[in-house]
């Protein structure tokens, strides 16, 4: 249970919060009223009168919790900072935040306060966790050919599998679960599992083992889940935290992992399902591993680049990576590197500080003559052909 703020609004139906202190100059009180100040250590009975009773704080943090039914009403936590006017036959239990609180109470004289012993409900007002997760082991994001095969195994942790692009069989217990883009699937303890692509889909996933105590947990097995887009951002934001190493990336990594799952339970406690979009959005999208890509080869020109260096780099394998220069660019790795370079040695040539054998080794040519070649074959004329066309 958590406190809550003690407004009009809020309190409406149980009385009303007042502007002004019982018995004074604009709330005053005939003699037909009695007036106690009370210093309350523990609490353990719920009051109730046949008028209004009046409340008000004097010192320390005071709670106050009302019900309308002592039999099935909810019962519903105040912190009292200020006068209340409770209506009649509501229940009400003054008790301290702490240790101990002193208030002051205002009765008619004639109709005594009626109580409810209540020893067993819980006098705790704040948010306690009923589930704990503090550890995750491993948080990869994986791209996989076509063929792909993980021969198996079974471990005492959770495991989270999902997939991100393309589609993947994820094996639990001899069963075969056909995962696809935006589809996850939670391993619970010592369940045997494997992973495979069929020959004609590669696919990029990912794949978080932790420990997890959840009574609930069992709600999320055996299924395959289909996340929503607020759900899959939650494991963007983790794989984001995880490359970038700042301050208190950790503990960010452990609130998205817990806030996904929560959400998850209360989604399968319910019943809910989620249909697939038309279009999901990869967490790590396409154009944004090509951009890293790109911006890697332009912060790198001076260096011996490969195809296999610029994909280890984005964490992708080089036939991946040559895909999706081709859907985006319109060209592969390779040549993008080779322009680049190429019209890099350009501006090198006009600035006029080099030559021809100082361009080739700054720019990591294994020789003047494949630097040459590159140019004639890029351009359609040789360095030196270039470099008298400017004057």
């Amino acid at each position: 249970m958590m406190l809550h703020y003690l407004t009009k609004s809020n309190f409406a139906d149980f009385g009303t919060v007042l502007d002004a202190e019982p018995g004074g100059e604009e709330l005053p009180l005939d003699d037909g009223w009695l007036s106690f100040t009370k210093n309350v250590i523990q609490e353990y009975t719920f009051y109730h009168s046949e008028d209004c009773v009046y409340l008000s704080p004097c010192s320390s943090m005071t709670v106050l919790r009302v019900m309308t039914d002592a039999e099935n009403g909810a019962i519903r936590a105040f912190y009292l900072d200020r006068p209340v006017c409770i209506n009649p036959n509501v229940l009400f239990q003054v008790m301290p935040f702490n240790s101990e609180c002193v208030f002051r109470l205002f009765m008619r004289n004639g109709y005594p306060l009626s109580g409810y012993y209540m020893p067993d409900v819980r006098v705790d007002c704040k948010i306690e966790s009923s589930m704990a997760l503090s550890e995750i082991f491993s948080l990869f994001y994986q791209e996989k050919e076509k063929g792909f095969c993980f021969k198996g195994e079974a471990h005492q942790q959770y495991e989270l599998v999902y997939v991100d692009v393309g589609q993947v069989h994820n094996v639990v217990n001899s069963t075969d679960y056909i995962l696809y883009q935006g589809d996850m699937m939670l391993i619970g303890p010592n369940q045997w599992h494997s992973q495979y692509t069929d020959e004609s889909h590669h696919a990029c996933f990912i794949t978080i083992t932790f420990n997890w105590d959840c009574q609930y947990a069992a709600l999320l097995f055996n299924q395959v889940i289909h996340l929503q887009k607020s759900q899959s951002q939650l494991l963007k934001a983790m794989i984001e935290e995880s490359r970038c190493d700042q301050f208190m990336s950790e503990e960010l990594i452990l609130c998205y992992l817990k806030q996904l799952l929560l959400l998850l339970v209360r989604q399968q406690h319910k019943g809910e399902s989620v249909p697939p979009e038309k279009k999901m959005v990869t967490i790590i999208s396409e154009g944004s591993i090509v951009e890293e890509a790109v911006n890697y080869i332009k912060s790198h020109i001076y260096q011996r680049l490969t195809v296999s260096s610029v994909a280890a780099h984005v964490n992708v394998s080089p036939s991946h990576l040559s895909v999706l220069f081709s859907k985006a660019l319109n060209q592969s790795p390779s040549e993008f590197i080779r322009k680049y370079k190429m019209e890099e040695s350009k501006h090198m040539i006009r600035e006029g500080t080099m030559n021809f054998t100082e361009i080739a080794e700054k720019l990591s040519y294994a020789n003047i003559h494949h630097f040459s070649n590159q140019f004639k074959t890029t351009f359609g004329m040789s360095p030196t052909e270039y470099s008298r066309s400017l004057k």
